[in-house]
C-alpha cells in the first residue's frame, strides 16, 4: 500500500528526537512533509489551513505544549495536537487533553505513536466532514426560509383553532392584508361566506391532518375582489408526530384560468406518459426548470409535484451531482435516447436518493431542443442493501480472520468434504489448505486407536441433531497428538446441507489439567499415590457387599531425619525418591504401594489375609536392607513396619491405616522389626498423653519459643514477612521436634491453646519490631480445630486488638488437607476470618488433598506450593510444569503464589522466570530466634546478597 502523505509540522527542541519521530512516522505508512520548530514566534508563524497534523514536546525553552494549544483556540485551528514528550506526567497530560490535545504519546513508547495518528487523523476527517454536513443543512434551511419569502405563492401557516400563525410576502400581494393584519386572525377572512363549509372529504381530512392535495378554489380579497386560487394544506406535526397546526400554500391562478385552453392541449400531450408510467417522470425546459413531475417522481424526492414545478433541476442536487448534471448539458441536447446511468439526487430531507435514469430529448415544432423527458427509477434501497451485503460479508471475513489468529478452528463441510479450512488447523496441523481438502475425510486425521464405527459424513455422524459437541485427537503432519474440542453445526444454505465445525486446540489445557489431577492422587516427590488414594482404594475393598481379607502395612523410615540433618534436604529427598522405587518394585499387580507422609509409606495388599501378611511385609524390610546411594554416599537407613489385616485389625480406611501406624510406632521402637497390631499397642499412647501433658505446662508457663524464617520477593529480593514456626525445649527431655508433639495436639483439645500461644507471641513480636521501626507481617499456621471452631474468627479479632497490630499484618496459613476436611464449614469460617482484615493462605498447595473445585471460592490471598514440588524441579521437567502450571493457576485467580523449600540459586531462577512471587527456603535463611532475625534483617540487602 502506498505511503499516506501527511503535512506535518513539530514543535521540538532537539532535532534528533524530531527525526526520531519523522522514522517512526513512515515505519507507520506515511510519508510526512514536515517542518521543525522550537520557538513560539516560529510556531505561530507556521500555523495554516495546510497543516494535517501538529506533534509537540511539552517542555521546550521559553515555551510549551500549553500555550501552543492557546494559539490554535485562538485561531479556532481544527488541527490534530499530539504531545510527544518524555517527561510529561499523567496529570499535565490529562490538563493538556483538557486544554484541547487529541492525546500524548511517551518518547519510550513511539511504538503506539503510528495507530493515534491514524486514529486522530481519521476524527479529524469525521469532524471536518459533519461540520460541512451541518453548514450545508443550515444553508438549505436558510434557501428554504428565502424561498417562503419572496414565493409569489401565499404561505401562511394556521393553528389547530384555524386562527393564522404566520404571513408571507405573497400573501400579503395576495390578499391585501399586511402581515400585522392577518397573523392572529381567523382564515375564514379569506373565504367567501358561500364557500366557508370546506368539502366533507376536506373537512375530514383537516380534522385528522391528512394532507390535501391542491385544489382549485375562490378566495377573497381585502377588497372583497373574489381569486381563483390552487389551494394545498399540510399537517404541521410536532417532534413526537403530534398534529400542531397546518400550512397552506395559495397560488393565484387567475392568468392560468385565462390560458386553460392551452393548458389545456399542454396537459393532454404529457398525460398518458405520466399516468401509464410505473416509474418517475420528469420533464425540464431548455432552461432545466422543470415543466412536468408526475407523482411517484415528487414522492421519491419527498416534495409536492407543486413544489417542484417550474424550479430548475439543480434545486434538487448537491454540488457533485450539479456539475456532473451540467458537464452532460450538450449530450442532452442531442437527438436520441441518452444512455441510462445511475444518478444522485437529495430528497427534501437532505437524504441522499441514487436512481437509475432513462432521457429522451424532446423538440419543438421547428425540431430545435426543448428539454429533455427522464424515466427515474429509485436505487436507493438496492444500493443501500448491497453496501450493508458488502459491510457483512466485511465484517464476516474480519470475524474469521480474528477466529484464526486466536487459534480457533473454523472447518464447513458438505457431506465428508471440506469446503473451506481456516489457517488456524493449516498451522495446527501442519498440512497446507489443499493437502488437508484431498484426503477423503478430515477423519483420516483421527489415530487409529481412537477411530469409532461411525460414518465419515458429519451429516449422518450429527444422527438428526443439528449440534453436537465433540472431543477428539489427531494426528499432525509431524505425527504429534493433537486435542481438540468443539461443536458441528449442521444448517441449509443455497439448497446445500453443510456442517459448520469451531474448535480449539486444548491440549495444554488437557495436559496440564492431567498433570493436577495426578497430582491430586499422587505424591509430588515419588509419584507413588498419596494417601487420598491409598484410602480410596480401602475404602474400595471394605465397602463391597462381601468383602474379602486384605492387609494395610505402615513402613516407617528408621533413620530418615538423620540423613536430613546430615546430607541436606536434596539428599533426603533423593533417598525418598529410591525407598520409592525400590518398595514400588515390591508390588504386584492389584496392590498399591503410596506415601503417606515425609518419611513413612504404606501398601495395600488385595487378598492377603493374616497367614500371608507377614510374609508380604517381610519381604518389603528385607527389600530395605540393601543400602542406598545418594550423592556418592552409601545410605543404610533400615525401616519399621507395622501391619493391619481386615476386618479384625480394622473395619474401614481411617482405622486400618491409624492402627498399621500405631503398630509400626511400636516396631520403632525396637528399629528394623515387623509389628501385626493388637489392641494391646493402643496403650503405648499412654507416654504420649505424658507428653502431651508437659505440653500444656509448657503452655501455661510461656517456655515455648517461636522461631522465624524470612520470605522475600523473588524479583526484588525485598523481606516481605516471617513465618513463625514454634519450638519446644524441655528441661528433661531436651529438643523436641514439631513433628512429636504437633500433629498429636492436633488430636487433643490441645491444639486450641498451642495456636493462641503462637498467635499472641507472634503478634507481640510484630509489636515490637514494629516500635523500633521493623514493620512486617507475621504468617501462623492453622490447624483443622480451629477452622471449625465458630468462635475463631471473634478471638482473632480480639487477638489482634489486644496487641494493637494492623489486621493486614498478620496472613493465617491453612493446609489443603485441612480444607477439604468439611468444605463447606471451613469455607464459611474463613469467609468470616476474611471480614477481619487477616490475609489468608493455602499452605503445601498441591499435596493432593484438595479439590480445584473449591479453590476458587476460597477467600484465600495466596497459595504455597509446596516443597516436594520446588525442591525437584530443577531436575524434572514434569516437576517444573506442575509449578509452572500452579503458578498460572494462582495468578489467574489472582493469587500471590509462594515457593516453600528453596535450596539453591538454580532453583531460585527457574522460580524467577516462571513468574513466582514469593520465596522461602533454606536459600535464603533457616529458621532462626527473634534476635537471630533481627541481625539477619540488619544484614539483608536482597538479591544482591544471594548472588554473592
Amino acid at each position: 500500500m502506498a505511503p499516506s502523505s501527511l503535512r506535518l509540522l513539530i514543535l521540538e527542541d532537539l532535532p534528533d528526537d524530531a527525526e526520531l519521530v519523522v522514522r517512526q512516522l513512515r515505519a507507520a505508512g506515511f510519508e510526512p512533509s514536515w517542518r521543525r520548530v522550537d520557538t513560539e514566534a516560529d510556531f505561530v508563524a507556521a500555523l495554516g489551513n495546510d497543516l494535517d497534523l501538529i506533534l509537540a514536546d511539552y517542555h521546550l525553552p521559553g515555551f510549551d505544549a500549553r500555550r501552543a494549544l492557546q494559539h490554535l483556540v485562538d485561531r479556532q485551528f481544527d488541527v490534530p495536537f499530539i504531545i510527544v514528550s518524555g517527561a510529561v506526567g499523567e496529570t499535565a497530560a490529562v490538563a493538556a487533553m483538557k486544554a484541547g490535545a487529541s492525546d500524548y504519546v511517551k518518547k519510550d513508547d513511539l511504538g503506539r505513536l503510528g495507530a493515534l495518528v491514524e486514529r486522530e487523523l481519521r476524527a479529524a476527517t469525521e469532524r471536518k466532514t459533519a461540520r460541512l454536513e451541518r453548514e450545508a443543512a443550515q444553508a438549505t434551511l436558510q434557501r428554504l426560509a428565502a424561498i417562503v419569502e419572496t414565493s409569489s405563492d401565499a404561505i401562511f401557516g394556521l393553528d389547530l383553532d384555524w386562527k393564522i400563525t404566520s404571513w408571507n410576502h405573497g400573501a400579503e400581494l395576495l390578499y391585501g392584508y399586511s402581515a400585522v393584519e392577518a397573523i392572529g386572525q381567523h382564515v375564514r377572512i379569506l373565504v367567501p361566506p358561500d364557500l366557508a363549509e370546506p368539502r366533507s372529504d376536506y373537512s375530514v381530512q383537516l380534522q385528522t391532518g391528512v394532507p390535501i392535495p391542491p385544489f382549485e378554489t375562490v378566495r377573497l380579497h381585502r377588497s372583497g375582489r373574489r381569486i381563483d386560487v390552487s389551494v394545498a394544506v399540510s399537517p404541521l406535526r410536532d417532534r413526537e408526530g403530534g398534529l400542531i397546526g397546518r400550512s397552506a400554500i395559495v397560488r393565484d391562478i387567475s392568468d392560468r384560468k385565462r390560458a386553460d385552453h392551452a393548458i389545456r392541449e399542454s396537459e393532454e400531450r404529457y398525460r398518458r406518459i405520466v399516468e401509464t408510467a410505473f416509474e418517475g417522470v420528469w420533464v425540464i425546459d431548455t432552461e432545466n426548470k422543470t415543466t412536468l413531475v408526475n407523482l411517484q417522481m415528487a414522492e421519491m424526492l419527498g416534495y409536492r409535484i407543486d413544489e417542484m414545478l417550474g424550479r430548475p433541476a439543480t434545486e434538487f442536487m448537491d454540488a457533485q451531482s450539479q456539475a456532473e448534471f451540467q458537464s452532460n448539458a450538450d449530450q442532452r441536447k442531442q437527438v436520441g435516447r441518452l444512455p441510462r446511468h445511475e444518478f444522485r439526487f437529495r430528497r427534501k430531507d437532505g437524504s441522499e436518493l441514487w436512481t437509475v435514469i432513462d432521457s429522451i430529448t424532446m423538440l419543438d415544432a421547428t425540431a430545435q431542443y426543448a428539454g429533455s423527458l427522464a424515466m427515474v427509477s429509485d436505487l436507493t434501497e438496492r444500493r443501500k442493501a448491497a453496501a450493508e451485503l458488502l459491510e457483512r460479508t466485511s465484517l464476516y471475513e474480519a470475524l474469521v480472520t480474528a477466529q484464526s489468529e486466536l487459534g480457533q478452528i473454523l472447518i464447513l463441510t458438505e457431506g465428508s468434504q471440506p469446503i473451506y479450512i481456516n489457517d488456524a488447523f493449516v498451522r495446527l496441523t501442519g498440512f497446507s489448505a489443499e493437502e488437508l481438502k484431498r484426503l477423503d475425510s478430515l477423519f483420516d486425521l483421527v489415530p487409529a486407536d481412537q477411530q469409532l464405527s461411525l460414518p465419515s459424513d458429519l451429516e449422518q455422524r450429527l444422527q438428526g441433531e443439528r449440534t453436537r459437541s465433540f472431543e477428539t485427537t489427531i494426528l499432525a503432519k509431524d505425527g504429534r497428538r493433537i486435542e481438540l474440542e468443539g461443536t458441528d453445526l449442521r444448517f441449509q444454505a443455497g439448497g446445500r446441507t453443510l456442517v459448520f465445525t469451531l474448535a480449539q486446540d486444548v491440549t495444554d489445557r488437557k495436559a496440564a489439567r492431567r498433570a493436577l489431577e495426578h497430582q491430586a492422587t499422587h505424591d509430588s516427590l515419588t509419584g507413588l499415590p498419596n494417601r487420598r488414594l491409598i484410602r480410596e482404594r480401602i475404602e474400595s475393598l471394605s465397602g463391597r457387599p462381601a468383602p474379602a481379607p486384605f492387609t494395610v502395612i505402615s513402613l516407617g523410615l528408621d533413620h530418615f531425619r538423620e540423613v536430613n540433618d546430615t546430607f541436606g534436604h536434596r539428599a533426603g529427598d533423593l533417598l525418598l525418591q529410591q525407598v520409592a522405587l525400590r518398595l514400588k518394585a515390591q508390588t504386584s499387580n492389584g496392590q498399591v504401594m503410596a506415601r503417606l507422609t515425609g518419611d513413612t509409606f504404606a501398601a495395600l495388599l488385595p487378598g492377603v489375609g493374616d497367614s500371608d501378611a507377614d510374609r508380604e511385609s517381610t519381604a518389603l524390610l528385607q527389600a530395605m536392607e540393601e543400602p542406598f546411594e545418594v550423592e556418592g554416599q552409601a545410605l543404610d537407613i533400615g525401616a519399621s513396619v507395622g501391619v493391619a489385616t481386615f476386618p479384625d485389625g480394622g473395619k474401614d480406611a481411617d482405622e486400618l491405616l491409624r492402627h498399621a501406624d500405631i503398630a509400626m510406632s511400636a516396631a520403632k521402637t525396637s528399629r528394623g522389626t515387623v509389628v501385626q497390631y493388637h489392641p494391646e499397642l493402643e496403650r503405648g499412647g499412654a507416654s504420649r498423653l505424658a507428653l502431651m501433658a508437659e505440653l500444656r505446662r509448657a503452655i501455661h508457663d510461656n517456655r515455648l519459643l517461636l522461631h522465624y524464617q524470612p520470605l522475600v520477593d523473588l524479583r526484588t529480593g525485598r523481606l516481605k514477612r516471617f513465618e513463625t514456626l514454634v519450638r519446644w525445649e524441655d528441661p528433661r527431655h531436651g529438643v523436641i521436634p514439631p513433628m512429636e508433639f504437633i500433629p498429636f495436639a492436633e488430636k487433643t483439645r490441645l491444639i486450641r491453646p498451642l495456636t493462641r500461644w503462637v498467635l499472641r507471641s507472634a503478634l507481640r513480636q510484630w509489636r515490637s519490631w514494629h516500635d523500633a521501626g521493623r514493620s512486617f507481617p507475621m504468617a501462623v499456621n492453622i490447624s483443622m480445630r480451629d477452622l471449625i471452631d465458630p468462635a475463631f474468627p471473634e478471638e482473632i479479632d480480639e487477638l489482634i486488638r489486644e496487641a494493637g497490630a494492623d489486621p493486614h499484618q498478620l496472613v493465617l496459613e491453612i493446609t489443603e488437607g485441612v480444607i477439604m476436611t468439611e468444605p463447606e464449614r471451613v469455607l464459611q469460617i474463613l469467609a468470616r476470618l476474611k471480614r477481619t482484615g487477616v490475609r489468608l493462605a493455602v499452605d503445601d498447595f498441591g499435596t493432593g488433598y484438595s479439590s480445584l473445585a473449591y479453590l476458587h471460592r476460597l477467600p484465600v490471598d495466596e497459595i504455597k506450593i509446596d516443597k516436594s514440588f520446588i525442591s525437584a524441579m530443577a531436575g524434572d521437567v514434569s516437576k517444573s510444569n506442575i509449578v509452572r502450571a500452579a503458578v498460572d493457576l494462582g495468578h489467574s485467580l489472582r493469587l500471590e503464589v509462594v515457593a516453600e523449600g528453596i535450596e539453591d540459586m538454580q532453583t531460585w531462577d527457574l522460580l524467577t522466570a516462571l513468574g513466582c512471587d514469593v520465596a522461602q527456603g533454606y536459600y535464603i535463611s533457616r529458621p532462626m530466634s527473634a534476635a537471630a532475625a533481627e541481625e539477619w534483617m540488619k544484614g539483608w540487602s536482597g538479591q544482591a546478597q544471594l548472588a554473592a
